[in-house]
């Protein structure tokens, strides 16, 4: 099977606080650069769909291969979404000279007046402005109105004659962004992978708005959104509000991956904490007057330790009861992350280190390895379709009526060279001098 992945480390480059022209993952972004160049006469479609879009070298090249006839989709979250805050010096990453100054949302201005103007042939700017939101509490937001869905960092390349290639990432490419430890996962002409991607995207676009149509001044916290039939597969899938259900889907694909092991799980994200947790029934449509509850994925995890299995865990956030002393990025929902270490520290089979840099998302299960664009958090894996929240407490005059669900794309690979690539991956971030371990691993069989 034709699969590549790629990783990308602030250790490649020399300036690990220095923000690049080319974006947060430069050598990533070279490898989806080389993909676009592949065959180029004979890209009929390029689909990106990109929670921040903002950089300008790759977006100088789907320009390009516009010109040339293909059809160029671009999919990003709306422009108030976009820190405008903290401007930073741009470096050029070839010669060390600063060459920009601005921020996230500057960069994205200056690339989306062309697509707002429609002076790009053969090519559409979207914006999804779906909004998730579940509790009356939420808190402020650092950046935009509301937290926006579309969680995804992810690509198709439609080539003549056939499939075409499809790309799921952790990163962003967003210029103004640190460089972190990324993947890239790219996977050729495989049907079975290729057609639900083609059959998201199209779903993803009905379900979004032209630039050149988007009401810059409409308050979109109620927008509609259009259900469709959910791709059936067993190795490539999605979480959309538009996928009824898709989320606890996608919770299921992954305990029943962590269930089949008998040896190894080694999970990597930036944000882990699958406790326990509820939600409000009457938000969705089948659960009347209850509060469900749901075991998240500790309960199996403990399980499979307490039977042998080894189990490993890197995450960029952490918060602990115990220690305090130690300088980790903390988490919104600290008590959440306190409670699921609380649940493992004394659980010999179970391994804990926290590296701040840490923005890939896999878990390895055995000989197989699920990639997503997503954490692995209870937010996740909540599907709700039909919450009503008439006001927020820390948000007056704001109300949201919609689905709760974000937007991700996730794989299963079962091909064992790529699930030892993940497995360096996950060593190499393991021996990492800014590696903290938390907990060690002490074996013990059954």
């Amino acid at each position: 099977m034709p699969i590549f992945a790629y990783f990308d480390t602030p250790t490649n480059y020399p300036n690990k606080f220095g923000f690049y022209d080319v974006g947060s993952s430069p050598f990533l972004l070279q490898q989806l650069l080389d993909f676009l160049k592949e065959d180029e006469d004979t890209i009929e479609e390029i689909k990106i769909g990109l929670y921040l879009f903002n950089n300008e070298i790759l977006n100088t090249r789907l320009i390009e291969l516009a010109i040339r006839g293909v059809k160029i989709d671009i999919i990003t979250i709306p422009i108030e979404g976009y820190d405008a805050e903290k401007p930073k010096e741009i470096i050029d990453i070839k010669t060390g000279e600063v060459i920009a100054c601005g921020s996230k949302y500057d960069f994205a201005k200056k690339i989306f007046e062309a697509y707002y103007k429609k002076e790009i042939p053969n090519s559409t700017l979207y914006f999804f402005p779906h909004m998730y939101l579940r509790s009356e509490k939420v808190k402020n937001f650092s950046r935009g109105e509301m937290p926006y869905s579309l969680h995804l960092k992810s690509f198709l390349i439609k080539h003549k004659n056939k499939p075409g290639i499809i790309g799921i990432s952790s990163s962003n490419f967003a210029v103004r962004d640190l460089v972190k430890e990324e993947n890239l996962l790219i996977i050729k002409n495989e049907a079975d992978y290729f057609n639900p991607a083609y059959s998201f995207f199209n779903t993803l676009i009905e379900n979004s708005l032209p630039i050149y149509d988007f009401n810059f001044k409409k308050d979109y916290t109620n927008y509609e959104i259009k259900l469709a039939a959910q791709p059936v597969s067993t190795r490539i899938n999605f979480i959309a509000p538009f996928y009824f259900d898709s989320a606890f889907k996608a919770e299921e694909e992954i305990f029943n991956l962590i269930s089949s092991a008998t040896s190894s799980i080694k999970i990597v994200a930036q944000h882990i904490c699958p406790v326990a947790y509820s939600f409000n029934g009457n938000f969705h449509s089948a659960f009347e007057n209850k509060i469900i509850n749901k075991d998240g994925l500790l309960k199996t995890l403990i399980e499979k330790a307490n039977n042998g299995v080894k189990v490993e865990f890197i995450s960029q956030t952490f918060a602990s009861s115990e220690n305090d002393t130690m300088q980790f990025r903390t988490p919104v929902n600290k008590k959440a992350f306190i409670d699921f270490y609380d649940a493992i520290k004394n659980i010999p089979n179970i391994a804990y280190a926290v590296n701040e840099n840490v923005h890939s998302k896999y878990i390895i299960a055995d000989e197989k390895v699920f990639v997503s664009s997503f954490n692995y958090t209870p937010t996740q894996f909540i599907y709700l379709d039909n919450v009503d929240i008439p006001t927020f407490k820390n948000n007056p005059g704001k109300s949201y009526k919609g689905i709760h669900c974000e937007t991700g794309q996730y794989c299963i690979i079962h091909n064992i060279e790529t699930v030892k690539m993940y497995e360096n991956n996950f060593n190499n971030l393991l021996a990492k001098k800014d590696t903290v371990v938390v907990k060690k691993l002490y074996l013990q069989t059954v």
